[in-house]
């Protein structure tokens, strides 16, 4: 055998013995991370407590952003469990501190994290550009949004009356930069919101219009 033949060999052997060597330590990498993870449960006072009581706890964080809430479901895996099956922990959605082009992403998370829930939705950084995403992902929840804090550029970029929230109670609107609202813009919002009930306008300005609107008919 040519000296050259029997190197490429042993080379190959080699490369054959290092990837069986990596999968080996991946495997045990693996169930490490698993014994750590039961030893942090076990050790993890929220852990003895009644689910009840752990899930209450929860509840009274004051958890806003996704940022906190998420937190819990990194600590450990009794936390991790306590926060997925806890729905109410997930009501208040925030974009607060998410990239405006991941919100929609981390927005059907957050929903389906809180199941069937009435939800407090807080838009306060919605981009023309990811408005659509945005409540196209809320259309199928359109029933489970109870309360809306909107903060809003230019209005014609956000055709609301396209996304109608039928659950809609509250209604907070501010505009950046102070920008005029529109009367039709607000009034195509009220439309599509039969069961509102509570409305504050921050630092009213509205565009001059001589448009006047047809009434409301409101449920009885």
């Amino acid at each position: 055998m040519s000296p050259v033949l029997e190197l490429r060999q042993r080379i190959e052997l080699l490369s054959t013995i290092i990837l069986r060597q990596r999968d080996l330590l991946r495997g045990l990498e693996d169930q490490l991370s698993t014994a750590q993870s039961e030893l942090n449960s076990t050790l993890d006072p929220m852990a003895r407590l009644p689910f009840e009581i752990s899930s209450d706890i929860l509840l009274r964080s004051s958890c806003t952003t996704w940022e906190m809430l998420s937190m819990p479901t990194r600590v450990s895996r009794a936390w991790r469990n306590i926060a997925l099956g806890t729905p109410a922990f997930w009501t208040t959605i925030s974009d607060e501190g998410v990239a405006p082009a991941k919100f929609p992403e981390l927005l059907q998370i957050w929903l389906r994290r809180g199941s069937s829930s009435l939800i407090f939705l807080s838009l306060r950084h919605l981009r023309a550009e990811t408005f659509d995403a945005t409540f196209a992902t809320l259309s199928e929840h359109r029933h489970r949004v109870e309360t809306l804090d909107l903060h809003v550029g230019p209005m014609e970029q956000f055709q609301l009356k396209h996304y109608p929230l039928v659950a809609l109670k509250s209604l907070t609107l501010s505009a950046v930069d102070g920008i005029p609202f529109s009367l039709n813009w607000v009034h195509q919002l009220f439309s599509t919101s039969p069961h509102l009930v509570e409305f504050n306008l921050l630092h009213p300005k509205f565009l001059a219009s001589s448009w006047m609107p047809t009434p409301l008919t409101l449920p009885a």
